[in-house]
């Protein structure tokens, strides 16, 4: 029986790292979609950031 319990906890466990590490691929790359999307680069001149260039118009 605690051998039971202890695969249900590691599983558990594994379970919420993965979907950590998951969620943020996928927060990481609908960043970087929105981003480019808007017409910014991705790590411009080594900004860290999205950077969007702003155009002339007024």
């Amino acid at each position: 029986m605690k051998q039971k319990k202890w695969l249900i906890i590691i599983s558990f466990v594994l379970a919420s790292i993965l979907s950590f590490i998951l969620g943020y691929q996928l927060k990481s790359f609908l960043y970087t979609d929105t981003c480019l999307d808007m017409g910014g680069g991705i790590n411009p001149e080594g900004y860290g950031i999205c950077v969007v260039t702003e155009t002339g118009s007024p």
